[in-house]
């Protein structure tokens, strides 16, 4: 059984944005989130070659390490950092 807390905790804000980095070829699932904190979608996205994304925001949410992707097709989304590099690391 696995607990944690539901929401987001110790949030970091970014002025200005940073860069995260899908890599090439891997599967990286990414979730938006509702008001309560309750999944509200996700959306699974895989690149043929390294792709990056901006990001305005780095949390815990619903227990795991992620960040929130500000444009293109996954503006609002969180990407969990387990998955992406963000600025080189």
């Amino acid at each position: 059984m696995t607990f944690f807390l539901r929401g987001e905790y110790l949030s970091t804000t970014y002025l200005p944005q940073r860069t995260a980095t899908f890599p090439a070829n891997v599967a990286v699932t990414c979730v938006k989130f509702g008001a309560d904190g309750i999944t509200g979608s996700t959306k699974t996205v895989k690149f043929a070659s390294a792709s990056n994304a901006p990001f305005d925001r780095r949390a815990i949410v619903n227990g795991r390490p992620m960040v929130r992707i500000t444009a293109g097709g996954l503006t609002g989304y969180w990407a969990p950092t387990a998955q992406v590099l963000t600025d080189g690391r």
